[in-house]
């Protein structure tokens, strides 16, 4: 309709100045009466045309929606048939750690006062920090589950920050942990309460990059982190290496995929373990050391499951070769048995 429409416009258009160059009018003439008469049609056709378009997809949005409804509930339907038992077990893994997190808290409340008020700051940052990465974590989760694997990965990054944070405010002390809460009551800069440690150049800390230097973890994790600021940020390798690509070079994801999510849900598995183990580790509690190795090996429970399935799913792609190789993943096994020594 809009094509005939603006067929019949422009045919329109060219009646009246053939008419008026039959009359002897010169080009100029002709140009600007055109424009003089027809940039008002436009506009009050444009507008009529917004209009228009507005009110029927106001009338009509229920009835597109559901059917978008319908598509999405048929790619969550073989999302699960694919991937259901990964799901599984990494949802356990989130009750697991908010179990333990719950139990820890529970054990801590009854303790001696005298013995815990040497470290009643580093608990309350680490007891925060914990049940903040424990609902990154099922985001994470929830974006896998719904097939948005940078989505994902970009929430990994934040919960890697936790337990960097969580690392360093555990290994500097009571009074860097105190600083850490106050500063929640400020508007100062993000790192500010940082400034009373020095990192391993003599200089205060004022970064996350600093941080992160001060932490017990490999260059490789380093460079994972590095790749997650590239899926977060606008970034060229972000935008055209996007994981939910797949191995395709001419496609532009703008919705579900279920490429890419083995990776975030590997790494945020790993995370979670390192930062239960640095926040249930405070005090001695045998409930908690004995979590902190269950989740350690789930990891492996993680592992398995998802790189079989992975395999499985996309066989003929990765016997054709054509399975992306952008994301390759750590060596997790070091990292994950310092956070057990921890």
């Amino acid at each position: 309709m809009s094509d005939r429409l603006w067929d019949i416009f422009l045919q329109s258009i060219k009646n009246a100045t053939d008419k008026m160059k039959e009359n002897g009018a010169s080009d100029e003439e002709i140009a600007k009466q055109v424009k003089e008469k027809t940039n008002p049609a436009l506009s009050a056709m444009m507008k009529e045309a917004v209009k228009d378009i507005t009110h029927y997809s106001k009338e009509h949005m229920y009835e597109y929606i559901r059917y978008v409804e319908a598509e999405d509930a048929e790619f969550f339907a073989r999302q699960e048939q694919k991937w259901g038992k990964c799901f599984v077990a990494s949802h356990m893994m989130y009750f697991m750690a908010v179990e333990s997190a719950q139990e820890f808290s529970e054990y801590v409340g009854k303790i001696d006062k005298s013995t815990f008020r040497e470290k009643q700051f580093r608990f309350l940052a680490l007891q925060h920090l914990h049940g903040r990465a424990c609902q990154e974590y099922l985001e994470v989760l929830t974006l896998m589950r719904t097939g948005f694997a940078d989505g994902a990965y970009a929430r990994w990054r934040s919960m890697y920050e936790l337990c960097c944070i969580a690392d360093f405010i555990n290994n500097h002390g009571e009074e860097l942990a105190k600083r850490y809460y106050e500063h929640s009551e400020t508007s100062g800069k993000s790192y500010d309460w940082a400034k009373i440690v020095n990192d391993n150049e003599g200089k205060p800390v004022k970064s996350f990059a600093q941080i992160q230097r001060m932490c017990n973890v490999a260059q490789s994790w380093k460079d994972q982190y590095d790749l997650g600021c590239l899926v977060t940020h606008a970034s060229p390798q972000g935008t055209f290496g996007r994981m939910a690509n797949g191995c395709a070079t001419d496609v532009i994801p703008v919705g579900r995929s279920d490429y890419g999510i083995t990776t975030p849900a590997e790494h945020s598995a790993i995370s979670l373990a390192w930062i239960s183990a640095t926040y249930l580790s405070l005090l001695p509690h045998a409930d908690s050391i004995a979590t902190i190795h269950v989740l350690n090996n789930w990891i492996d429970v993680i592992r398995e499951l998802y790189f079989s399935t992975h395999d499985i799913v996309f066989r003929e792609l990765i016997e054709q070769n054509q399975v992306k190789k952008l994301w390759d993943k750590p060596n997790s096994n070091t990292a994950t048995a310092k956070t057990v020594e921890t």
